[in-house]
Parts: C-alpha cells; structure tokens; sequence
C-alpha cells in the first residue's frame, strides 16, 4: 500500500506475514498469488505495474502510471470499464486496475478495448497480432514496428496518433488501420513504400497529419495519399528522402531546410501550400525540380539570395490544375537575404500565367507574367516589373522602383498601390522604348483635363492626369493617337522628377 509519494509499505504471504518499509519505488511486480497494490494515495510521480500471473487488484495514483504486460508471451484480452479503468484476462489469471493511462500489451495477440474511455489513453502495441481499439478521449498508440497487416487498430473517437516504424517488407501496414488524425513515422531501416493511404484511415477533423521528421538522411519513405477523398493532408518532413502525393483537397508540405533535388512532392488538385527554408542560396532550380501541383510556396529566412528562375518557375507552373502561382518571401528578413523572381519568355508562351509573388525584408527584384499579376516588394529597395496584364503592384516600406520595358505593359486599370515621394520610389522606363526627354520639364504634363493631343507636337510626353490619377505616355505629342495608360496610382501625385530610365534586360 503507497503512503507519501514514493514512499510506503508492502505485506508479503510467502511463508508466513512480513512487512517492508520501501522509499523512492517506481515500479512495482506482484507475485503470483493474488495480490492488492494500491498506490492511490501518492500524488505526483508516475508508478509502473508489471503484470504478472494471478488474480489481481491494482489500484494507480494521481500522476501517469503504466500497467506493463510487455514480459507476456500469452495471449492478453484487456477490456475497458470507466475511464482509465478495467480488466486483464490472461491464461492463469485476471486483474482488475483501476487509475492507469498507458496500457502496455505482450508478445502475444492482444485484444485491447478501451472503446469505454473518455478521457486520453496511451496504447503500447508488441509483437503478434493485435486488435486495439481506443476510446473517445485523443489517443495515443504506439506500435513501433510491430504494425502489420495483420494487425487490427481503430483509434476510436477523438483526435488519435499513431505511432509507428515503417518497413520496406510492409507496404501494406495500415491496411487495416483506421481513425487517426496523426501518423508519426519512426526511422525505417532503409526505403520504404508505403500502399496508398485511404480516407478510412482517418478519424475526427478534416486533416491527416503526417510527421516524418525522424527520418534520417540515406533513407526514403513513398507515401500516397491521392486515394484520401475526405481529408487533406498535412505533411512535415526530415533529414531523408521524401516521395509524397497529397489529395485533391488543400495539402501543406513542411520540409524547413530540407527539400533537395532528391525529393518528390506532388500536391495533385487542390490549392496546396509548400513550406521551405533553404540555406545554401542562389538558384534553386534543382531543389523545385521534384515540386508539382503546388500553388504557394512560402520561403522560410536562411538564404544570402534566393532565386526562382524563368525554368524553376515554368515547371511549377506546367503541372499545376490552374495557372496561378503564389510566392511569399515576406519570412526574408535577415539583412541581406534576398528574393529574385524572374517569369522570362513565360509572359509570351503563356499570357493566362497568374502570380501573387510577396517580398522580403530586403532588395528584392519580382517579375510578373503575362496576366494580371500580384507583387508586392515587402521591405527595402525593390524593383517589380509586372509586364503584361492588368497588375497590382505594392513597393512597401523602402526606395521601390517600378519598372516598365514596353508600352504594352500597364493600362488604365494596373495599379500601383503606394506610390510614396518619402520613401523614394520611382517610375523607370526602358530608355530604347521610352523617350528618355518625355519627362523633361518643357514635356511634362500634369492636367485635370486630359486628353491625348495636349503635348507638344512631335514630341513624347508624360501626362499625369490628377482626375484619375492616371500616368499616360504619349509618344506623338499634339497628334491624337498616340496615347498608353500606364497605371493607375495611388499615393503622391506623380512630378516630373519621379521618371527615371534603364537599359532593358539582355
């Protein structure tokens, strides 16, 4: 019987009545007779209980204790009463417990049933072939890698999580398993395909979580989830290799640091979100080269620069359900770590090409394609080029620079949302293109009362018109016809001095 925590007296019948003062005990094996252990008084620490032979009654305390059947070879059938309570039936005994949250089975098959619990169970699976079956509670059952088809485990109510090792003579573990919100992978012994995941296997909420985060480099794990209907998936990786096809639904990919060449990722329909962080810089076209189906990545800060390129970009693209991308640079904050987002001749091959592209911190440069294209530059001195179609271009905080190289590019309805004199922010024009003395004062319009004949004949102009807040260039001067909108700005009134020119790209 437990007095104070870890401390307390336990009668022996062997050959007549002894007692034993014990202090500091952790784990408890009876004989077997039928014995009473009964700990219900200590408060804190967690006791261990292992099973043994006869007929028992054992009584936990207040913190987690283990009822350890994990030395039996027998078969054990273990049945659930109230919470955290019931009885072990086994050849050559029972016991009764009462106050136990982790129930630990044998090497034999085991039938445990807890489906009558309520609050949280922890469930120990050994070898043999077992029949588990949780409660209502937010399971955890652990089956290391004992988990085979043979195996029957269904987490019951509640968000569950299993836990298991895969092996590569397995493929078919969770064929019968089913009712878990989380899979969490143990690191398996070399390459492991897995069957294709089923919506069955999934319990209460709308999302699997999947977590192989302790797989280590030099192995692999093929997980598909393309034949899981009802449910996305959640997926975070580790140091191996990853091969996942998520669902039609909205799947998240967490790789952090660890997304490479040698990596597979297929999103399949849906709008599916990847997460990464990549900490060698420069041009990631190999490490995107095994992304499809993915329509938002978001850039973890670990980069000096980072660059999606016109070939990195168009692979994206070429497998996606719908021709939208979205890159979202805004975790670049480390002085220094910058984004490069480059469309090239994608804005002629394919002008329906939407991108949402979001800056960093720091001087980023961001083209659009050939479709009505969101990019906002984030912090620092940025230049965004949004091409053709109607654009909505922020600079943010930072001397931002809006860049056009032909007079196709912008119309009446492209917006440049935060045109700001403080901060620095130009308008530049390709000097090839552009009249590079349309911005001179004596060419400079700004009028409330616009129209395409107001300047001076023979000569390009700029003509702000502060009723619309409409920059236009006018390539003819008093002769009608020759007017482009370039974009709609909102912010400071455009002057003269706000117009600067480059050289186009080679």
């Amino acid at each position: 019987t437990g007095s104070a925590d870890g401390a307390g007296t336990v009668g022996f019948n062997i050959s007549g009545a002894n007692t034993q003062t014990f202090d500091g005990m952790e784990v408890f094996k009876g004989t077997t007779g039928a014995d009473t252990i009964d700990l219900s008084a200590w408060t804190s620490a967690g006791a261990t209980i292992l099973g043994t032979i006869g007929n028992d009654v054992i009584t936990g305390g207040v913190g987690t204790d283990i009822l350890d059947y994990s030395a039996f070879s027998a078969n054990l059938t273990i049945a659930g009463t109230t919470d955290h309570a019931g009885t072990a039936v086994f050849t050559g005994g029972s016991q009764t417990f009462t106050s136990f949250e982790v129930i630990k089975g044998g090497a034999g098959n085991d039938e445990i049933d807890l489906h009558t619990w309520t609050s949280d169970a922890t469930i120990h699976s050994g070898a043999g072939n077992d029949n588990i079956l949780g409660g209502s509670g937010n399971d955890h059952v652990y089956m290391g890698s004992d988990l085979n088809v043979t195996d029957s485990i269904d987490g019951g109510d509640g968000m569950n999580t299993l836990h298991f090792t895969p092996d590569s003579a397995n493929a078919s573990a969770l064929a019968n398993v089913s009712n878990f919100s989380t899979i969490i992978f143990g690191d398996p012994t070399g390459d492991v395909t897995l069957n294709a995941l089923t919506t069955g296997l999934i319990g209460t909420g709308d999302t699997l979580y999947l977590d192989t985060q302790a797989v280590t480099a030099g192995h692999s794990l093929t997980i598909d989830a393309s034949s899981v209907t009802a449910h996305n998936i959640d997926y975070t990786a580790g140091d191996g290799l990853d091969h996942i096809t998520g669902t039609s639904l909205d799947d998240n990919f967490h790789f952090g640091t660890h997304l490479s060449n040698a990596d597979s990722v297929d999103g399949k329909a849906g709008d599916d979100t990847l997460y990464f962080t990549q900490n060698q810089g420069g041009d990631h076209t190999d490490d995107l080269s095994g992304v499809s189906g993915v329509e938002h990545i978001i850039l973890g800060d670990a980069v000096t620069e980072l660059s999606l390129d016109t070939d990195t970009v168009g692979d994206l693209l070429a497998h996606l359900d719908s021709p939208y991308l979205d890159i979202d640079g805004s975790g670049l904050t480390t002085a220094g770590n910058t984004l490069t987002f480059t469309t090239g001749d994608l804005n002629d091959n394919a002008p329906s090409f939407l991108f949402n592209v979001t800056g960093g911190s720091n001087n980023d440069m961001i083209f659009g394609g050939g479709g009505a294209d969101t990019l906002s530059g984030g912090g620092g001195n940025d230049m965004l080029f949004g091409q053709d179609g109607m654009d909505i271009l922020t600079g943010g905080s930072g001397a931002d620079t809006f860049m056009y190289d032909q007079t196709t590019e912008g119309g009446a309805t492209e917006e440049i949302t935060d045109f700001c004199h403080a901060d620095g922010d130009k308008l530049s024009f390709s000097n090839t293109v552009f009249s590079t003395t349309a911005a001179d004062l004596t060419h400079f319009i700004s009028t409330a009362s616009y129209s395409d004949t107001l300047g001076v004949a023979g000569q390009a102009s700029f003509i702000y018109d502060t009723s619309t807040n409409i920059l236009h260039y006018d390539s003819n001067g008093a002769t009608a016809g020759g007017d482009v909108a370039i974009a709609h700005i909102t912010g400071d009134a455009v002057v003269n001095t706000d117009i600067t020119f480059h050289a186009p790209a080679p």
